[in-house]
């Protein structure tokens, strides 16, 4: 019965069903994605250099704590006519106390993986089957990945593996 909020954590169907929901409410509607990592990573691909990561929804991180937080209430509201409520621990289920008062835990993972802080997005016109002279990637000496125009896919742009530049100085 765990998964109706009736044990200490709320259970791993309760976690991957508000997961889906947060997925549909945010999806696209031409794309399934059932997992908030992919969904976040779908839209940062798609933000407009003047849109700020705000827009995107929250972490898997961020998401399960404030299903936790939410797993609180919903397990004292459902005790409001219980003579000797039993109430769960706050602090092990998305709050942190701090100078005496509760304040939500936010997330206990990183917003992004590090390696998403080197990549570099260009907005080069690919054609059918390469990148155009214009591709940052290219004028940099890098690969195209994910956030390019191109996508990084090899049937679309014949910039997607390194070029070797600085192999001989290794060699030496």
């Amino acid at each position: 019965m765990a998964g109706r909020g009736e044990g200490v954590e709320p259970s791993a169907e309760v976690v991957e069903g508000c997961e889906a929901l947060l997925c549909a409410l945010f999806c696209p509607r031409r794309h399934h994605v059932t997992q908030a990592k992919d969904l976040r990573w779908h839209l940062f691909k798609q933000l407009k250099p003047v849109q700020g990561v705000d827009k995107l929804p929250p972490t898997h991180g961020a998401w399960l704590q404030h299903i936790r937080r939410a797993y609180v209430q919903a397990s004292i509201w459902s005790q409001d006519i219980v003579l000797d409520p039993v109430i769960p621990n706050s602090l092990e289920l998305g709050w942190q106390q701090q100078d005496g008062r509760l304040l939500p835990v936010l997330s206990k993972e990183a917003p992004a993986p590090h390696a998403v802080l080197q990549l570099t997005r260009c907005r080069c016109a690919a054609t059918e089957r390469t990148c155009s002279g214009r591709c940052s990637c290219r004028q940099h000496n890098l690969v195209c990945t994910e956030l390019c125009h191109c996508a990084g896919d090899e049937d679309r742009c014949q910039n997607t593996q390194p070029t070797g530049i600085g192999e001989d100085e290794e060699e030496e």
